[in-house]
């Protein structure tokens, strides 16, 4: 307080760095600056003016690390450094503030004084460093800003717009030197033929409505200008606003070009946590991970029609809709792969730096993500969870897929004065759902050592914090992915996550998928298809797509924790998949729920599996086989389907044509594995000479009913030689054939 420091050459004047110094996260430092002059204070006899997209490289204040901080009643201004005040604590919100209010800056203007500050409103992921109302020259308080500031300066876009504004193609190319935050309630229409320029790094954050609106000769375009042309590598665009009455945001006739980079992070080219977008006719290409991302609880209707997703180094679309559970389940969550993204704005990061305290009010999300682009080490992540109004809090484990880690919870806000509640590392495959809490806060502590994504796949762990009370479930969502175009995106096509109790109605119809999943060196073989669902009290029907030449076909999971899963795939084309399943169905816990699926109308052929996966690939659901044409695959089996002895439930297989397929390994294989809790084979041409046996009744507790199907043969000694099951010496129940189908024309005919 009340110090003069005047006239020094140095970098900084005075860094206040405030890292983990204490464990006792409720005691966050609170730091104030106030009644001090700091003037005239220099580091190059050169240009002090900082360079656009660039932060300072000299500062009189810089701000990092914890605490809360005041700056107050202080005359700032050293106009020989390139900013007054850096701050390079990350935020997570648009609302995180640092108050400076009452300052002298030496301006008369809000522009001004923002000229001198590198804060929010030139990284979206910094807080924002209030300065209203500020002492002005001319001695006067100033309450209101400069109602220039965050429009365009000529055709440069920066800054937090507070008026809606029409970017007009006679103004074209508009550059993008700092980040650009639309606040909300505020609109921003484009017209056809509009480029913005984006510098590296830099991104829009979309808190009111963008509404671009090109044409099919006159595109809106964010990057590139064209496919193959030269530029930037740029963060993208985040849609995070959270007002369900006005229209969605809107981009129509809009190419998205070397999005989703932010320092050495890689991220998507469009985020949307907003509850609905509209995305039709649109391009995003060269993505330096996923094309889209979209991201819940918020989110509640999306459409995506006609667009390209092209040369995407991850996915094309990838959605992660995650909600609380209403009450608490008695199972485990198991580690798998979900494509959590590593920078994920307004969700709480268990290793943020800008606060060590998490107050929750109803409920929240909180993830650990690493999906950068080199190897690294986070090491003792600690966040401290209270509940705003003193109630007890519940914590729910929703996923986890970490390599090398270490995870304590304790009961409390401090590690070294509370109960530990929960241990564990990466000799765990799986951890409890809901850990119990007697407390209105908790901790999390998390050690992980990650390794190169490329490699591993991207590392997650997702929990959801709510009062205990709160026994509201997710609202209905609806998601639309249609007519669009997938080609070679590294990690797959579109990879879609719901957990917790989402309540999801899923729609993926005429797309076309080609050649998605070939980033070779990522380990992570089971995460690369054209379509991979991951799936929680969701409905999802994927119809009528065509995929051809892809890693993987349909890969899908189901938890059985929740009645409402139902899974459709109707009359898709799968050709020529390499390495995986071309369909594959599993349920991943042997939950209380039986898991709904229909296979109706595919047609597959030419797949090229490997000696370990099926051509059909069916674990511990049920439902129907029917009406498919499954030619030419190679595989392990060409159809696998088995379900718990414990349900009473019988699965159909009719009217399929399995035909000519090619056995992998052929000793002692059978191309159908027929091991359901009650399995019926009826009206089905079953010919795959190359497979040692034609069918197996292993893993089936009871008698597997296989009759009136056409099986390459006429004499029933013949037939019963190509079953593997008791009547061929295996300790496996009896394939039932009688009566069989005498001829393929029989079969046609009838």
């Amino acid at each position: 307080m009340n110090n003069d420091i005047l006239g020094n050459h140095y970098r900084n004047i005075i860094v206040m760095n405030m890292e983990k110094s204490t464990y006792d996260l409720s005691k966050t430092p609170n730091v104030g600056l106030v009644g001090n002059i700091i003037a005239n204070n220099t580091y190059s006899s050169g240009n002090s003016e900082r360079q656009s997209s660039k932060p300072p490289v000299t500062a009189a204040l810089v701000l990092d690390g914890y605490g809360n901080v005041c700056i107050q009643n202080n005359t700032l201004q050293n106009p020989g450094l390139e900013a007054e005040v850096y701050v390079r604590t990350r935020s997570t919100k648009w609302t995180d503030i640092i108050e400076a209010r009452y300052n002298t800056w030496g301006c008369e203007n809000t522009r001004c004084v923002r000229k001198g500050i590198y804060d929010a409103h030139n990284d979206m992921y910094l807080p924002e460093v209030r300065v209203l109302p500020f002492v002005s020259r001319s001695n006067e308080l100033v309450y209101t800003p400069d109602v220039t500031e965050g429009l365009p300066q000529g055709n440069v876009l920066g800054g937090w717009l507070n008026k809606s504004i029409t970017l007009e193609a006679a103004g074209s190319p508009f550059y993008l030197k700092e980040d650009w935050t639309i606040l909300p309630g505020v609109e921003v229409f484009i017209e056809p033929g509009v480029w913005i320029k984006p510098a590296t790094d830099k991104g829009i954050l979309v808190l009111g409505r963008i509404v671009a609106r090109g044409e099919k000769r006159k595109k809106v375009v964010f990057g590139c200008q064209y496919q193959t042309a030269h530029c930037s590598f740029w963060q993208g665009l985040v849609f995070a606003s959270d007002d369900v009455r006005t229209s969605p945001s809107e981009l129509l006739f809009v190419d998205v070009f070397n999005a989703g980079y932010k320092g050495n992070t890689y991220g998507a080219a469009v985020q949307s946590f907003s509850p609905r977008i509209i995305i039709q006719n649109s391009r995003v290409v060269q993505s330096r991970l996923n094309g889209i991302e979209l991201i819940g609880p918020a989110v509640k209707s999306i459409i995506i029609k006609r667009n390209e997703f092209l040369n995407n180094r991850g996915v094309g679309i990838n959605a992660v809709m995650a909600y609380a559970r209403s009450i608490p389940l008695k199972s485990k969550a198991k580690q798998e792969y979900v494509g959590w993204p590593s920078d994920v704005y307004g969700v709480d990061n268990i290793c943020e730096r800008n606060s060590k305290m998490l107050i929750v009010k109803d409920r929240a999300l909180v993830y650990y993500s690493h999906g950068k682009q080199h190897a690294g080490n986070y090491f003792n992540c600690t966040r401290a969870i209270r509940s705003e109004l003193g109630q007890n809090i519940t914590i729910q484990i929703l996923q986890f897929n970490l390599q090398y880690f270490q995870l304590e919870i304790f009961q409390g806000s401090s590690p070294l004065h509370s109960r530990r509640l929960l241990y564990a590392d990466q000799t765990n495959d799986s951890l409890p759902s809901d850990v119990p809490i007697n407390s209105s806060s908790v901790t999390i502590r998390l050690y992980s050592s990650a390794s190169n994504w490329d490699t591993y796949g991207l590392q997650s762990m997702v929990f959801s914090i709510k009062i205990s009370s709160d026994t509201s479930a997710g609202s209905i969502g609806n998601f639309v992915i249609e007519e669009n175009t997938f080609f070679n995106n590294c990690l797959g096509g579109v990879n879609i996550t719901t957990f917790g109790q989402s309540n999801w109605d899923i729609n993926i119809n005429k797309n076309i998928f080609h050649r998605n999943g070939f980033l070779t060196s990522n380990r992570a073989e089971h995460s690369k298809a054209a379509i991979r669902l991951n799936i929680a009290d969701t409905s999802a029907t994927l119809a009528n797509n065509y995929m051809e030449g892809n890693h993987g076909g349909i890969h899908a999971r189901t938890h059985s924790v929740f009645q409402n899963n139902k899974l459709n795939i109707w009359s898709n084309q799968i050709i020529l998949t390499t390495k995986q399943e071309s369909i594959q169905v599993v349920e991943v816990e042997e939950g209380l729920h039986t898991q709904q699926c229909s296979i109706d109308g595919n047609v597959i052929k030419h797949g090229q599996g490997d000696r370990y996966g099926d051509v059909l690939h069916l674990d511990g659901v049920v439902g129907t086989v029917t009406n498919n044409y499954i030619y030419n695959n190679t595989g392990l089996h060409v159809m696998w389907w088995t379900t718990p002895a414990n349900r009473n439930t019988s699965d159909v297989t009719t009217d399929n044509i399995i035909y000519y397929n090619i056995a992998r390994d052929a000793n002692n294989m059978a191309a159908i594995v027929a091991g359901g809790s009650s399995s019926i084979l009826h009206d089905n041409v079953f010919q795959n000479p190359t497979f040692t046996f034609e069918m197996t009744s292993e893993g089936s507790s009871s008698t597997v009913n296989a009759s009136s199907n056409w099986w390459g043969l006429t004499e029933h000694a013949q037939i019963k030689q190509r079953l593997r099951d008791r009547g061929t010496g295996f300790p496996y129940p009896e394939v039932s054939i009688h009566p069989i189908i005498d001829s393929m024309s029989s079969y046609q005919t009838g």
